[in-house]
């Protein structure tokens, strides 16, 4: 008798697109993100469709984020340079736990989890 074959799951695109969502949510708590990436970890160790797929809507949700980051910045720099308020006041209006900034750099820490190779691939490579 053999042993069953375990199959990859193939995970689909809306399912990944709500992953890479829920990281870039305003109410998003710290606990729904960590388990979040947690899941990205896990995913980042299938060595197939499901990983790419990840990654580019990974890769779409920092661009969107990206540009609200750079507006956000340049709003930040026209009223710094107006010195209509004391600039503490005006960086307080800008610093937000669930701000563009902070959702981007989530989401880019996962992008970087996801391109650190897998276990399954480094082995391939040593073995070829």
């Amino acid at each position: 008798p053999t042993a069953p074959v375990s199959r990859i799951p193939d995970i689909p695109l809306p399912q990944l697109r709500t992953l890479a969502n829920v990281l870039t949510l305003d109410t998003c708590s710290d606990i729904a993100c960590i388990n979040a990436s947690s899941l990205i970890t896990n995913l980042s160790t299938l060595v197939n469709d499901t990983r790419q797929l990840l990654t580019s809507e990974l890769l779409r949700v920092a661009g969107i984020l990206g540009g609200y980051a750079t507006v956000n910045l340049q709003g930040l720099m026209s009223r710094l340079t107006s010195a209509s308020m004391p600039p503490s006041e005006i960086l307080s209006m800008f610093y937000s736990p669930s701000s563009h900034e902070l959702n981007l750099l989530r989401v880019l820490r996962n992008i970087v989890t996801l391109s650190a190779p897998t276990a399954a691939a480094a082995a391939g490579d040593k073995n070829a």
